[in-house]
């Protein structure tokens, strides 16, 4: 009699992270008060970022990314996100500022009109 098949779970490339120190806003998913952050780095499925508030993991969230602005006279593009917290990373190097991890179930670009 054949030994049974095992399975291993398929392993997925993490997705490209990149290094971006941006101005963000984030709240808790339905609620009226934003608070503000800083992106340490951003990928396709999440972000890194330094919090004002901390929030518990499975927390569901929106989040508002203020990219660079790229012409005068014109506001600087959002990404517009939702997302889940997905983690609270240990503190380092003696930082005091709370940061989080939240994955990015969805998002959208916000262009920039005129200021």
């Amino acid at each position: 009699m054949a030994a049974p098949m095992t399975l291993e779970p398929q392993q997925f490339p993490r997705a490209r992270r990149f290094a971006a120190e941006l101005r963000c806003r984030y709240r808790e998913a339905g609620t009226q008060v934003w608070y503000e952050g800083r992106t340490l780095n951003i990928s396709v499925s999440g972000v890194l970022f330094r919090a004002e508030q901390i929030l518990r993991p499975e927390t569901a969230i929106e989040m508002v990314v203020t990219l660079p602005a790229i012409l005068p006279g014109v506001r600087a593009p959002e990404i517009r996100c939702r997302g889940l917290i997905v983690r609270k990373p240990s503190e380092t190097g003696g930082e005091r500022t709370p940061i989080l991890a939240a994955s990015i179930a969805g998002c959208r670009i916000v262009r920039g009109s005129r200021a």
